[in-house]
């Protein structure tokens, strides 16, 4: 359609492009079809709500050590029951500081965290011990008790549960043998390999929350 100088030309130069489909000679009706501009859909962000199974949720997590140092900004994830989440990344990419906050060997710069249905900002420094009986954790360094046998260190870990004499009997073999140790019972942290130290340290976690 050529451009028109005036609406009354616009008006005139649609008619005469457009089929007319009425034969009455009184019918002369112009019918111009104004296109609407396309509206552009932007999905918004959809903010995850924790169900009631949520088991470790992270909202808006800032963490940044002195001087100045960002190891994390604006984390934000949920762990339900039962879910297996892998975290990945380099060095210095903030691994660590998630297991910590956790642990609440670290407070939060921003943000809220919650633990098993534990808001972790407003715990009580004596509620500590107590969070983490329940949260197993296998360190990279293992944390053995170095004048402690591996039967002893598993041992340790259910005694200060409050398990009895005997129920610590019946446990630590069960769980060494179950961690392929059970030839290691008397051996010193530094009488053990590794990759035996780190199955210690598993069977200490194991013994606080068993599947």
């Amino acid at each position: 359609i050529p451009a028109a100088a005036d609406p009354e030309q616009l008006s005139t130069a649609v008619a005469a492009s457009s089929p007319v489909f009425d034969d009455s000679p009184e019918t002369h009706q112009t019918m111009t079809a104004i296109a609407e501009p396309e509206q552009i859909f932007v999905p918004q962000p959809i903010e995850a709500e924790p169900s009631g199974s949520a088991m470790i949720v992270f909202e808006n997590v800032k963490k940044v050590y002195e001087p100045g140092v960002t190891a994390l900004s604006g984390v934000s994830f949920i762990i339900e029951k039962g879910e297996f989440v892998f975290v990945v990344g380099a060095s210095g990419s903030g691994k660590s500081t998630v297991i910590r906050l956790i642990l609440k060997e670290l407070e939060p710069t921003e943000g809220r965290i919650v633990v098993g249905g534990r808001d972790l900002g407003r715990l009580k420094r004596s509620k500590v011990p107590l969070l983490r009986r329940n949260v197993g954790c296998v360190f990279q360094d293992f944390k053995l008790l170095p004048n402690r046998t591996a039967a002893e260190n598993v041992a340790y870990a259910l005694k200060v549960q409050g398990e009895g004499r005997s129920s610590i009997r019946r446990k630590v073999p069960e769980v060494l043998n179950l961690v392929g140790l059970s030839h290691k019972t008397n051996s010193l942290p530094d009488e053990l390999s590794g990759g035996e130290q780190q199955r210690v340290s598993i069977a200490r976690a194991f013994v606080n929350h068993p599947p």
